[in-house]
């Protein structure tokens, strides 16, 4: 991609306060496909400075697109499509078709309405700025001026296609955004390719270097570019043939050779005529592209072209390698397979601002027949692409979207035949066309295509001759995009060749059989120059006089102002920066405007009659000395004099403040010389000046005072027109010289005086300032007996303070307690007292106030001991009503060389005697005392006591074998064994009621409660073994088997016996295992049985005799 960078002016001119018609056609939204400018043609020449267009429809609105004919103030598009001079002279020569002078070709401009004559004439506004020839096809068009546009995703805005007279072009001037999310879409719409052609090549002949000629069987139609089309290349030496005329597509020559691809914009200097190779597609071809070279002497294998691409090769008929046997030689057969046969690509055109062209079209791929009489026959080559058309969109504002613009060449078609002849040469593609994308603004990355179209494929559908090949078609160049910035995203790629295929001679070998592509565009980002600016100068004189108007003007670049009678259409009345209207009567408006623009500024000439230049009321004016009085006169421009009293002295309203104060009148004159732009006038006012009253106000002394008092204040004056004086108070609250005022609060005191005269009146103010004192103390809550400070806060916002006093109860505050100097006094006793304290400043202004303070008492209240009485180690509690969560502090000195800071708790004393137990207290008021109590601890009980160390079974034990005479001190006993109390008397009776060691407790408690306990143990021998009442062998898990009771370490026999006396079960080393199961095996079912048992060990037991009851 080419992309070059410029600077170039807008298409449109700006200016301040200008007059227009853009936005005239309000805003659009597209809907479906449409078209929104309508076209004409200029039937006469048309020279630079000329203001009438002579053209083949003045109405502009054949298909109703706009809302009515042309009328002023609507905006044309003239554009020049063809009529450059070609090089012609020589059919023969590769120069035939090259460009000798662009002429006004591709020359455009914008053009505004002024008028429409009749209905072939059309009124401008603005002098052309080029020549415009009718026979170079000049299309004018109409642009519609909206104020913004949408075109909706799925919509497209197109235009009609070039059809040799007009068409061929989007034009649109937007003054806010466009918006595109849609596309706007000029596809194939430039100039033509050979699409619709009746044209048919004969066969059979052997052409080369056949640039033009008028024999259709040499060569296949030129396509369509700014020399012309088919009628005009009939006068240039042919329409057949393979030269390029300018940037249209050359025709294949015969046999079969492929089009040549159209061009529009490109590099002039490196043109060949050969497109762009294909070397990169696939290795083999720069192999072909070689020996194509070497056999023609030129550098095609590394030299590419600019403009449209190449057509391919003429028919060959042999299955030859294309990678070894070159083009052009007899052993291919047909037509040698000829490079020097096929269509030349379009020329590339000059790229310049001031020119704009559409995509050229495609050349013709040849057609014919070099078989037999069988299969002879004329065939029909390939179609021509026709160009991409022209878009050109102008937004005062930015350009937004997603969407995309295009104007892409349109693809060459394949050669037609038979299924029993040959495909016939393929049309080369239409070249991209042009768009210009200019916005004040910003341009969003919309997709902008100008991309040239593919080359015509072919393919050998011959049964008959399957070697056969022919030529496709060259690719379309790209095309030319112009931008005000680089945001859009732009594609101007050259259109790919077309492709032969065969059954095998080419493939992965040499498909483009000598086409090329075309050459990539050029993209040119022009950068906006500032905007032409006009500021009016209006001119203002008197009436009969001559006005001269100018206009102000910058970054004009090379534009020419003109003068209109009317903001729109009207008469060109002049030229230059300035303008004359002579003998002016009356207001005039001209217009001047800029061409080339569109858009005019209102240059206004005022008539001034000089009489209405004067003061507006000149009667004399009386004012008191220090009041304004305000004097205004009608004009533009204000000189007063003197300026003496006077802020602003240009002012058309001027105020004059005068002051006197030697004399009692003074009489002031004042003039003001009035001017509207040059018209002249002078005018006077005279301004008398009364002197006012001074007034004199109190003194500091006398305005100030106590809060509530009654203040006598008098004033006077010094000086003043008249001997009668009126005296007012704060606007009339009071009057005259004395007044007494209520001094209740600061506040600011006015007192007029007014010459009952002249009615000049003089104010002044003075502050009234209230003193007042606030009498306030500070002092703490205090315990008894210690001291409390007071502390004075009295103050006095107006005069010191000058005595301080204090009373309590209402007496003077006196005695060895009170400290005057210090403040502090000791209270005793306590209580409440009521203290006073008076202040008085330096006025005699006076407060009081009056605080009830608190002596409060010490904490004394006793404390809470569990016992006074106790016995030692015996736990004795403490505590008090004082609590430390209450905001109390606590010191415990316990007596025993213990303390604690807890709220309560518990101590025990190892020794006899009365201990003494104080508490330090500080209440939550930080009031401190010590309060005490007594514990006496007195001998405590005891309580030993004997037991015989072995004892029998069933002995009841007692005095002497329980010895209690250590036991002393006692008044209550408590026996206990295993934790069950058995007798509360001081000697029990004890009975051995188990088997082995059994333990006992007695605790002996004291009158006070002072406990003792003490404990001793026998052991019991004898305990006899015995029957449980029933058992339940039924597997639960629970009393399964028959468990003698005291069987543990003992051999028991044992022999069960039923109801009828029979032995079932007999075991003579009984484990506690007999689960209800007969000796022989058999359970045994639920009954009452007989059981005998005897501890064997023990020689002299008896048997144990009993029943058991056994349950299932």
């Amino acid at each position: 991609m080419k992309v070059i960078l410029a600077l170039t002016l807008l298409f449109f001119i700006f200016f301040s306060s200008t007059f227009a018609q853009k936005s005239k056609h309000g805003s659009k939204t597209v809907s479906g496909v449409e078209i929104v400018n309508e076209y004409t043609s200029l039937v006469s020449d048309a020279a630079i400075g000329e203001t009438t267009l002579e053209v083949v429809n003045s109405g502009l609105n054949t298909n109703g697109r706009f809302s009515g004919n042309l009328e002023e103030g609507d905006l044309l598009y003239i554009i020049q499509m063809q009529g450059v001079t070609i090089e012609s002279a020589d059919t023969g020569s590769f120069s035939w078709g090259e460009i000798i002078a662009y002429n006004n070709c591709g020359l455009h401009e914008y053009a505004e309405v002024s008028g429409v004559s009749n209905g072939t004439t059309i009124e401008l506004s603005c002098p052309l700025r080029n020549n415009y020839q009718a026979s170079g096809k000049v299309n004018v068009i109409r642009v519609p001026r909206y104020a913004d546009l949408s075109i909706p995703l799925n919509q497209t805005l197109t235009g009609e296609a070039w059809n040799g007279n007009e068409g061929g072009v989007i034009v649109v001037e937007v003054e806010g955004d466009v918006t595109v999310e849609g596309e706007i879409e000029m596809d194939a719409k430039g100039f033509r390719g050979t699409e619709g052609s009746t044209n048919n090549n004969g066969g059979g002949l052997y052409a080369f270097n056949e640039y033009a000629t008028t024999v259709h069987d040499i060569g296949a139609l030129k396509g369509e570019g700014i020399a012309g089309y088919h009628t005009d290349y009939d006068t240039l030496g042919g329409r057949f043939g393979q030269g390029a005329a300018a940037n249209a597509g050359g025709g294949g020559v015969s046999l079969n050779a492929g089009g040549g691809g159209g061009s529009n914009v490109g590099d002039i200097s490196i043109y060949e005529g050969w497109g762009v190779p294909d070397r990169t597609s696939d290795p083999n071809y720069s192999t072909a592209w070689t020996l194509e070279g070497n056999k023609r002497s030129i550098g095609i294998d590394t030299v590419s072209s600019s403009g449209g691409g190449r057509g391919g090769y003429t028919l060959s008929d042999n299955s030859e390698d294309p990678l070894t046997l070159a083009p052009w030689e007899p052993a291919w057969g047909g037509n040698e397979r000829r490079a020097a046969a096929a269509g030349l690509g379009g020329r590339p055109l000059e790229q310049s601002s001031e020119r704009l062209f559409l995509g050229g079209g495609g050349g013709q791929g040849h057609g014919g027949s070099w078989d037999s009489a069988i299969l002879s026959g004329d065939g029909l080559g390939g179609a021509g692409g026709s160009g991409g058309g022209m878009i050109i969109i102008k937004s005062y504002s930015s350009v937004l979207g997603t969407g995309t613009v295009r104007a892409n060449g349109e693809d060459g078609k394949g050669g037609e035949g038979t299924f029993v002849t040959s495909f016939y040469g393929g049309g080369g593609a239409g070249a991209g066309g042009t768009i210009v994308v200019e916005a004040n603004g910003t341009i969003a990355p919309i997709a902008i295509n100008a991309n040239g179209g593919a080359g015509g494929s072919v393919t050998n559908a011959n049964i008959f001759a399957p070697n056969r090949l022919t030529g496709p078609g060259g690719g379309g160049a790209g095309g030319y995009v112009r931008t005000s910035s680089s945001g859009p995203i732009v594609n101007i790629e050259g259109g790919a060749n077309g492709v032969m295929t065969d059954f095998g001679i080419l493939e992965d070998k040499f498909e483009p059989n000598g086409a090329t592509f075309g050459d990539t565009g050029i993209v040119v980002i022009q950068t906006v120059l500032p905007d032409p600016v006009l500021l009016a100068k209006n001119d203002t004189v008197c009436t009969g006089e001559n006005a001269e108007l100018s206009v102000l003007a910058s970054n004009l670049n090379g534009s020419t102002i003109y003068w209109f009678d009317a903001a729109f259409g009207g008469n060109q009345i002049g030229e230059g920066l300035t303008f004359n209207l002579t003998n002016l009567q009356n207001d005039s408006t001209v217009y001047a405007g800029v061409c080339p623009g569109e858009n005019r500024v209102a240059v206004l000439a005022k008539a001034v009659d000089q009489l209405t230049l004067k003061i507006d009321d000149n009667s004399q004016k009386l004012t008191c000395s220090g009041l304004p009085v305000e004097i205004s006169a009608t004009g533009n421009d204000f000189a007063w004099y003197p300026s003496t009293y006077i802020a602003d002295t240009t002012l058309a309203s001027v105020v004059i403040t005068p002051y006197l104060s030697a004399t009692e009148l003074d009489t002031l004159l004042y003039y003001v010389q009035i001017e509207e732009g040059s018209c002249t006038a002078l005018d006077s006012v005279s301004v008398v000046v009364v002197r006012k009253p001074l007034i004199q106000v109190p003194s500091e002394l006398v305005s100030r005072g106590c809060q509530g008092e009654l203040v006598d204040l008098s004033t006077g004056n010094s000086a003043g027109s008249g001997e009668s004086i009126t005296y007012l108070w704060n606007d009339g609250e009071l009057s005259g010289l004395n007044v007494s005022v209520l001094f209740d609060q600061d506040k600011e005191m006015k007192i007029t005086a007014i010459d009952d005269v002249y009615g000049c009146r003089d104010s002044n103010v003075f502050d009234i300032t209230v003193s007042i004192v606030e009498s306030e103390f500070i002092y703490a809550d205090t315990c008894f007996g210690d001291e409390t400070t007071f502390t004075s806060l009295a103050s006095s916002n107006v005069g010191s303070l000058t005595s301080s006093e204090w009373f309590i109860n209402e007496l003077p505050m006196s005695g060895t307690d009170w400290n005057d100097s210090t403040g502090v006094r000791t209270f005793n006793p306590s209580g409440n007292y009521t203290v006073t304290h008076v202040s008085v400043n330096e006025l005699n202004c006076v407060d009081t106030v009056t605080k009830i303070i608190n002596i409060r008492e010490l904490p004394n209240e006793s404390l809470i001991i569990g016992s006074k009485n106790t016995c030692v180690n015996k736990e004795v509690s403490y505590s008090s009503v004082y609590r430390s969560d209450e905001g109390a502090s606590l010191l415990w000195d316990l007596g025993n060389e213990t303390s604690s800071i807890l709220d309560s708790g518990t101590t025990t004393y190892d020794s006899l005697g009365v201990k003494t137990i104080s508490l330090t207290v500080t209440d939550k008021h930080s009031c401190t005392n010590i309060i005490i109590d007594k514990v006496n601890v007195l001998e405590g009980p005891s309580a030993n006591f004997n037991l015989p160390d072995t004892v029998t079974y069933g002995e009841v034990i007692t005095s002497p074998q329980l010895d209690v005479s250590g036991v002393s001190g006692g008044a209550e006993f408590y026996w206990l064994s295993e934790e069950d109390t058995i007798s509360t008397a001081l000697l029990p009776k004890i009975t051995a009621d188990q088997d082995g060691e059994k333990c006992y407790t007695l605790t002996v408690v004291s009158p006070i409660g002072c406990e003792d306990t003490y404990n001793d143990c026998m052991l019991i021998e004898g305990e006899p073994i015995r029957l449980p009442n029933l058992f339940s062998p039924n597997g639960d898990g629970y009393n399964d088997a028959l468990e003698v009771v005291n069987s543990e370490g003992k051999i028991i026999s044992i022999e069960v016996f039923n109801r009828w006396g029979e032995s079932v079960y007999k075991d003579d080393d009984y484990k506690n295992d007999w689960s209800g199961v007969s000796t022989a095996g058999r359970p045994l079912s639920t009954g009452t049985y007989f059981v005998v048992m005897k501890d064997v060990l023990k020689n002299d037991s008896e048997s144990v005799n009993g029943f058991i009851y056994l349950t299932k």
